[in-house]
């Protein structure tokens, strides 16, 4: 025991030379991991000397959600954009795809065609079903624009994308959230912590270095 006293003793200089870039990239780590532990944990407060402590999503949560929301609707996804696609599609050949197939569905033509009577039985029925699907085409058609239009004054007086956006997420369990964001984002989680380890090493460097010249 004496003997590593004394080794300390007499190297101490080095010692501590060769510690402080050691310890300060030690301190660099410890510093960066619980800055990006403490995003998500503790979940719930935990009082540390009169200091309630919880992790910053945990605690902003419902701020999160809403800037989130707003963030989505605001520049990725609003009323507008549903609108948009909406008049961009053809309605019009899909609403004869839709009156065809209802139409062919429930006037079924007879299956046997061999006989008179049944040939002019088909024939006299595809002709009153083709007047039919004419005709509801035709009537729909003329009024779809006006069908859209009310379709999409409703859409913005009734549908509120960020209401949804945050009901959804406030269902979000924090633990999945944490999952997913270190499932992607998990090497930069560790760049940033192993990042402050190299930061403290280089510093604590600086320090030895100037414990040299200052102590020469």
């Amino acid at each position: 025991m004496k003997e590593i006293v004394e080794f300390f003793k007499t190297h101490a200089y080095w010692i501590r030379v060769i510690i402080t870039p050691l310890l300060a990239g030690f301190v660099g780590y410890i510093t960066n991991f619980l800055a990006v532990r403490l995003l998500f944990r503790p979940r719930n407060p935990v009082n540390i000397l009169g200091y309630k402590l919880q992790g910053l999503l945990p605690k902003r949560r419902l701020e999160f959600i809403e800037a989130i929301a707003a963030a989505v609707e605001r520049d990725m996804l609003n009323v507008k954009d549903f609108t948009s696609l909406i008049e961009k599609v053809d309605l019009k050949s899909e609403i004869k795809k839709i009156i065809d197939k209802y139409i062919d569905d429930k006037i079924v033509t007879s299956t046997s065609d061999r006989s008179i009577i049944g040939r002019a039985y088909n024939s006299i029925l595809n002709s009153f079903k083709n007047r039919i699907k004419e005709r509801l085409t035709n009537e729909i058609n003329d009024n779809v624009a006006s069908i859209i239009s009310s379709f999409i004054a409703k859409m913005e007086t009734d549908f509120d994308i960020k209401e949804i956006i945050i009901e959804r997420m406030k269902k979000f369990d924090m633990d999945a959230l944490e999952r997913v964001v270190f499932s992607f984002s998990g090497p930069e989680m560790n760049f940033i912590v192993y990042s402050g380890a190299v930061l403290g090493f280089i510093i604590g460097l600086l320090q030895s270095l100037m414990i040299i010249l200052l102590e020469k």
